[in-house]
């Protein structure tokens, strides 16, 4: 089976409007994630929300003393990554 390259995976994603599904076992897959999650890492940093990352693991919080403003900011960022 022969991989794809960085080139070949970044333009798959970017033109494809529904998931791509590969088994765990393929190296590609670790490639893809790593550029699906840099993608959502830069647009919570667009719209100033905090967030963490390790391994697979994302964690995201944002502070404020208005709670409206808490979930407007989160909703947001959950309608930018769809």
């Amino acid at each position: 089976m022969k991989l794809p390259t960085l080139s070949n995976a970044t333009k798959s994603v970017k033109t494809k409007e529904r998931p791509i599904k590969l088994p765990p076992d393929v190296k590609a897959s670790a490639l893809l994630f790593a550029l699906y999650i840099n993608d959502v890492a830069n647009k919570l940093r667009l719209l100033k929300i905090h967030f963490a990352l390790f391994a697979d693991d994302i964690t995201v919080w944002c502070a404020s003393k208005n709670l409206k403003t808490i979930e407007r900011k989160l909703q947001k960022a959950n309608k930018s990554n769809k």
